[in-house]
Formats: C-alpha cells, sequence, structure tokens
C-alpha cells in the first residue's frame, strides 16, 4: 500500500481472508512450465459444483451466476500466475504500519487458515491493528455473510472517521 500510494493518504485498510507474512520467490522456469502444463483452462459451461454453491450462499442466485461465470473467463494466466509468482514479505511492513488495519477470517477459512491471518495481525502495531473473526465462515465472508461483511466495515470506517 505505502509504496504505490503515489502521494494518497490511506487512512484505514482492511484485509479479508489473509495473512501470508513471510514472502515467497517466484517458482523455478521449469517449475513454473509443470504447473502451467498440468493447469486445464476453465471450461465457460462448467457447472457450479455443490462445494463453490455452499460457499456463495449468501448471494442472490443472479450474482452467483455472474459470479460464476466470471470466474469461468478468468484467463488461464491468471490462475498460473497465483501459484507461481513472487509473494513480498510483509514482515517489514507489519512491524512499521501506522495504518488502522481491519483483519476479517473466517474460522473456517480453507484457503488462508485462520492461524495464517491472526500470525500476520499479532505483527501489527497493536493500537493500529483490529480483528473480526466470523465464525463457521470459510474463505469468501463477502460471499457468504454479505450482511455481516458489509456491517463490520461500516462500523469500522466510521470508527477511524472519528480518530
Amino acid at each position: 500500500a505505502r509504496d504505490n500510494s503515489d502521494g494518497i493518504h490511506i487512512r484505514a485498510m482492511i484485509l479479508m481472508a489473509g495473512g501470508a507474512v513471510s514472502g515467497r520467490e517466484a517458482a523455478p522456469p521449469d517449475r513454473a512450465r509443470e504447473l502451467a502444463d498440468a493447469w486445464q483452462a476453465p471450461d465457460p459451461d462448467a457447472p457450479r459444483s455443490p462445494d463453490w454453491e455452499d460457499l456463495h450462499l449468501g448471494l442472490s442466485e443472479e450474482i452467483r451466476e455472474r459470479l460464476w461465470h466470471d470466474i469461468q473467463m478468468n484467463p488461464m494466466e491468471r490462475n498460473v500466475g497465483q501459484r507461481v509468482g513472487e509473494s513480498p514479505d510483509m514482515t517489514d511492513f507489519a512491524g512499521s504500519c501506522e495504518i488502522p488495519t481491519l483483519f476479517i477470517s473466517g474460522d473456517n477459512d480453507s484457503v488462508v487458515p485462520l492461524h495464517m491471518t491472526l500470525a500476520l495481525y499479532a505483527r501489527f502495531n497493536p493500537a493500529m491493528r483490529h480483528c473480526h473473526v466470523m465464525y463457521g465462515v470459510d474463505h469468501y465472508p463477502n460471499a457468504e455473510v454479505p450482511e455481516v461483511v458489509a456491517g463490520t466495515y461500516v462500523a469500522f470506517l466510521r470508527d477511524q472517521q472519528r480518530d
């Protein structure tokens, strides 16, 4: 955030369903090629799986249909890139961040386990960090309990306006 702000004053941040502290180097070219070769392009006509449906029950059928279509239309390179690209080390940033930051996670997150979010949270300045854990929620809180997420955002951002 601070490296790419171009003079913009960031008053608050919200990190949802994330928390890797240490960085990751980009995969070596051989491994990247292996992953790219193994990855199948999504079928735009593939039906939604029951697991996917369960993670998005908070959304209307129309929005779920549009979201599924968008996901299916993602270029294969995006999916591969997320798995082989470099991820910056957040340790120094976390320890020096002076921006109020809200961490939101589901306690059943199957993609970024809660302990990873809490590890990053623990590295932030106690005066700047805030945490909201949603019980029984997986990796997509905004799709499972959108009203709760929206209310949490509003409450956090209102509190930041008072400061």
